[in-house]
Parts: structure tokens; sequence; C-alpha cells
């Protein structure tokens, strides 16, 4: 059951007058989803601490969105990792960590 509104961002550029093109987030689309903890998981990798993705959304599988997009769900932001897509399901998995 999809019962939360996730609203979807990605960065585009757009000319700012002065000669720049600056990234912003921009909302492309705001759907029904779900979104799942997975874990809290912590390791170190090349003497740095990195975390795993700890939160799962499922959205239809119709829904535009790829690795490198932000979603928003109830206010809090999560960074998109991974977007998996199974045969047979309707559900598109996105794999995400929460930005702090």
């Amino acid at each position: 059951m999809l019962k939360d509104r996730v609203s979807i961002q990605r960065m585009m550029s757009a000319p700012d007058g002065a000669g720049g093109h600056p990234h912003s987030p921009v909302t492309i689309a705001t759907v029904w989803g779900r979104l799942t903890v997975k874990r809290s998981n912590q390791f170190t990798s090349a003497m740095q601490l990195q975390e795993n993705h700890t939160h799962i959304i499922f959205v239809r599988k119709s829904v535009d969105c790829i690795g490198g997009d932000k979603v928003v769900v109830d206010g809090i932001t999560y960074d998109v990792l991974t977007v998996d897509s199974f045969s047979g399901s309707i559900y598109k998995q996105l794999n995400a960590r929460v930005i702090l």
C-alpha cells in the first residue's frame, strides 16, 4: 500500500542572468510511495566513515527516478543511491539515505 507522498527532485541548471548556470533542485514529480526503514549501518572505507542506504522507498515502476535524485517524504530529504526494478513487479525500489 502506497501511503506516503513522495516528491522527487533532480538537480538542474538554469541561467542566472549573470552568465552562470547554477544547479538547484527542481521537483519533477510528486507521487504516492511507501517509505520503509532498512537499517542503520556504518562502516569504514579508505579511512573514512561511510554509511549504507538506510531507507527503501517504493514507487510505481512508471515513476521517473534515477540514482542521484533526491526525494522528500514528510519534510525529510533522502539521497537516492540506486534504483532497482524487478521483473513482474509493478513497483520500483529506491535505495536511499537521509541527508543530514
